[in-house]
């Protein structure tokens, strides 16, 4: 039995051979975070990960500039270009009103000086934005203790499995909900801390390279989820 799972597993990492990390911070720019950058991209590399995006916070009380919040992104980048791991910009943006955090794929460095100037939107209005424009919104732990979730209609999915491991997310109430309310489930690990990297990972048919790569992943359904090292479907 065991024989006959290890060759379905197999089949399956062959079909989806494209490993990556969809939810990490890194420090200073997220100083809740004690990851350097160029430690990010070193340890998902030794972990085997074709990719690791970079979803610093990002928030008005922050008061840090657009030059200061991608100064992390590029030096994992440069990192990564050099010993083979793509190192892709992401965003996870906290809106006023509340205390819920949001997850932004698909936009490059370019667009982060308007990124910030829309900070101060309603998660209604930044959703229709960026949406329109290919984006992959979705919403980080929504079931988390001191999170009031938005409304689940103004996302394209529901980080169903953060596996934060400082954090009961509630992971089951999470995937059960965002199924029902037919949105697209991701996993994450939301790295934060030096040991617990490498927890969750999104594997794809094709090999995700640049922001707007992982929206259309995203958005096409077609990955596989890995969560503590067991694959499962969303």
């Amino acid at each position: 039995m065991s024989e006959t799972i290890n060759n379905i597993t197999a089949a399956i990492r062959k079909a989806y051979p494209y490993k990556t990390e969809l939810h990490a911070h890194t420090n200073p720019v997220s100083d809740c975070s004690e990851v350097a950058p160029r430690k990010l991209a070193e340890l998902y590399k030794e972990l085997g990960y074709t990719a690791v995006c970079l979803t610093n916070h990002l928030d008005l009380g922050m008061g840090c500039t657009p030059e200061f919040w991608l100064g992390d992104y590029f030096e994992a980048k440069a990192v990564g270009d050099e010993i083979g791991i793509n190192v892709i910009l992401g965003a996870e943006v906290c809106l006023p009103g509340c205390d819920n955090h949001y997850l932004l794929y698909g936009l490059d460095p370019e667009d982060i000086p308007e990124l910030f100037e829309n900070l101060g939107r309603s998660v209604e209005e930044f959703s229709r934005i960026y949406r329109a424009r290919g984006c992959f919104f979705n919403h980080a732990h929504p079931f988390r203790p001191g999170t009031d979730h938005a409304d689940f209609a103004l996302f394209d999915g529901v980080e169903a499995f953060n596996i934060h491991p400082k954090h009961n997310s509630k992971v089951a109430r999470a995937a059960r909900i965002a199924r029902s309310e037919g949105k697209i489930l991701t996993a994450g690990t939301d790295y934060h801390d030096y040991g617990d990297e490498g927890l969750s990972a999104m594997l794809s048919a094709l090999e995700p390279k640049t922001p707007a790569d992982v929206a259309a992943i995203l958005k096409s359904g077609d990955f596989l989820l890995e969560v503590g090292g067991c694959i499962v479907i969303p």
